[in-house]
């Protein structure tokens, strides 16, 4: 979902940015993944789904490690230099250290998160279905 215009955290109105709008695009194509793999009979599913779907999260996963650690750097050094103001009154310096800290969370859980993706990936690699090499396509071959 693309929005023409948006509202600020602090109320400004404002235009969607190119980064923000493909980070929109990036979830909606991710929901619509969910969902069509979610569709799939137990029976329709295939080991190269499992694995090709798991080299994208990781790949998204390493992405969002890397905005994670940039969005650090640039909200640590957004008050620089700039008036800034909180909309609920409180310590705008103070918030921004609360921000930082907080991204800097975030990108520690992702970073976790793509090692685990990392492993389940490698796992994944290494199985699928026994297939009988005397069936035909029609006696059991997906």
């Amino acid at each position: 979902m693309q929005l023409v215009a948006a509202v600020a955290a602090v109320g400004e109105p404002r235009q969607v940015r190119p980064a923000v709008a493909a980070a929109e695009n990036a979830t909606h194509w991710w929901r619509t993944a969910v969902a069509a793999q979610r569709a799939l009979r137990a029976e329709a599913l295939e080991h190269a789904d499992f694995y090709d779907l798991t080299a994208e999260a990781v790949g998204t996963l390493r992405s969002i490690e890397e905005l994670a650690e940039l969005l650090a750097r640039q909200v640590g050094g957004y008050g620089s230099g700039r008036v800034l103001r909180d909309d609920a009154g409180c310590d705008p310096a103070a918030r921004l250290v609360r921000a930082v800290a907080d991204v800097a969370s975030l990108r520690i859980a992702v970073t976790s998160a793509l090692a685990e993706g990392e492993r389940f990936w490698s796992s994944i690699g290494h199985i699928g279905l026994e297939i009988d090499p005397t069936s035909g396509p029609e006696e059991g071959r997906p």
